[in-house]
């Protein structure tokens, strides 16, 4: 069975993930940029590629909330394990994870719902 990902050595469930959020990119890395006397763009990238992935946790109410925030417990140096659509192999990286804003979407008196909230891990 294919695991879409791991973070910091816990797996995300898919029922975690909000519908149609989840993307995986590669991107060049970039070593050099310039312009010439011409005004022509120079771009030096390597060979291998710098890995983004996003995608946004579900709604989800207070008594799921912990289970969500465990993923976020180190945004630096994050070991992750996914699963690389380009290859079709699961790899591993050490990648950034950006803030994570939850913001509460509906409040009654025993109970806070959150709204969808976007995740994105960039490898180093």
């Amino acid at each position: 069975m294919i695991q879409r990902l791991k973070i910091n050595g816990i797996v995300l469930p898919d029922t975690y993930v909000a519908r149609g959020s989840y993307h995986f990119t590669k991107n060049d890395r970039i070593i050099d940029q310039y312009t010439d006397a011409d005004f022509t763009d120079h771009v030096i990238v390597s060979k291998n590629r710098k890995v983004v992935i996003s995608f946004n946790f579900r709604e989800h109410d207070i008594d799921e909330h912990n289970n969500f925030v465990r993923f976020l417990e180190k945004r630096e140096s994050v070991e992750v394990e996914y699963y690389d659509d380009y290859t079709m192999e699961e790899k591993t990286g050490v990648f950034k994870m950006s803030a994570v804003d939850f913001q509460h979407y509906r409040k009654s008196k025993y109970n806070i719902q959150y709204a969808p909230a976007s995740v994105t891990l960039t490898e180093y």
